[in-house]
């Protein structure tokens, strides 16, 4: 019995691990659910349907492919050549470095959006708090990191869930009107979105998480006491992070004409409860921020150097700092519709490989 708990404690952890790694600024803020989204009108629920079945697919092959081949998983972006061959692995391999350092940037911006609209205080002070918490923290190391990150995920999901239940609640009498006013939005370009139709937008949303985190989860996959619990905690992770995203949507279709233009959407809802919830949310959103951004940082770093040594923590101060000056410049609108559309064309890819590589490793 106490080892079926034990069990079943890994198999959250890892699950909660892959959640946390997945909210980050983003979605934290309600910005990726804007411009993925909400922005396509009820046509959004089709591309929440489409990352429901990716995420869970990606969590899956990621976790067991870990588990699978250990011992050829000595750096963290040994898995695009798991999946690929040396050539193609070597370009997703530089295409992931860009993208993560980049997208670790949209984090630190964030964190200074979040503290600013709240606040009314400089985005370089948010930025340059989340700098110092999120460099800290990584230089503590990948296993203390995830079990931080595990604790945490599952907990903003929640509130998350909590806040669209309560949007979808309060204003849902405005539906009928959200589809015309998301469409005026789009047009007067009062508001961000991704490139393509509610397909491609929603593959481009799981592909450009693939392309940050394939790395890392391939990584804590590792960590499961069998390839069937790998496989149950990937599928977890994956399902329950989109229905997160559904609840969270529908609350933001429902108050679009109250909050869809802000650069911090959730933080217009929270405040609308209360100004205490307002605070509480803002702690919320730069967990958020926080889990994305350690995990991001990390994987910038640990391609040039090994957990722990001097190396690899100046090299966690310097790149931290680059990240932190882009952060404190470009918007955090701007930088997040910039990095995560492109970034997630090159996911795409990787999946169509990825389902090739499963469909070929279940014939053998």
């Amino acid at each position: 019995m106490q080892e079926n708990q034990s069990r079943w404690s890994v198999i959250i952890t890892m699950a909660g691990a892959m959640m946390a790694s997945l909210i980050g600024s983003g979605f934290a803020t309600g910005q990726e659910i804007i411009q993925y989204f909400v922005s396509r009108g009820w046509l959004g629920t089709l591309s929440i349907l489409t990352i429901f079945i990716g995420f869970s697919f990606v969590g899956y092959s990621l976790f067991t492919v870990g588990y699978d081949h250990q011992e050829d998983l000595l750096r963290t972006n040994d898995i695009y050549h798991i999946y690929t061959n040396q050539f193609f692995g070597r370009i997703y391999e530089g295409v992931s470095f860009i993208a993560i350092f980049l997208t670790y940037s949209v984090m630190i911006a964030g964190a200074g959006a979040t503290i600013q609209q709240q606040f009314a205080l400089p985005v370089y002070i948010g930025s340059s708090l989340m700098f110092a918490l999120v460099a800290l923290v990584v230089m503590l190391g990948l296993k203390r990191l995830t079990n931080i990150l595990g604790k945490l995920g599952p907990i903003i999901a929640i509130a998350a869930i909590i806040l669209g239940i309560y949007a979808f609640i309060v204003y849902w009498d405005r539906l009928p009107q959200a589809e015309a006013l998301i469409q005026e939005a789009v047009q007067n370009k009062e508001i961000q979105t991704s490139s393509g139709n509610w397909l491609i937008s929603g593959l481009n949303y799981v592909g450009y998480n693939l392309i940050l985190f394939a790395g890392y989860l391939s990584q804590t996959g590792r960590q499961a006491r069998s390839n069937r619990d790998s496989a149950i905690s990937g599928t977890l992770g994956g399902g329950f992070f989109s229905i997160a995203v559904f609840i969270s949507y529908l609350g933001f279709m429902a108050s679009f004409s109250v909050s869809g233009k802000a650069s911090v959407p959730t933080l217009i809802l929270a405040n609308d409860i209360h100004p205490l919830v307002g605070w509480f949310f803002v702690i919320m959103i730069m967990c958020g921020i926080f889990t994305t951004a350690v995990t991001l940082l990390w994987n910038s770093v640990s391609v040039f150097a090994e957990d722990g040594t001097k190396r690899y923590k100046i090299l966690t101060l310097i790149v931290g700092l680059i990240g932190l000056i882009i952060g404190s410049v470009v918007s955090f609108d701007h930088l997040l519709n910039i990095v995560y559309n492109v970034a997630g064309y090159f996911g795409i890819a990787l999946i169509a490989v990825m389902v090739w590589r499963q469909i070929e490793w279940r014939k053998k």
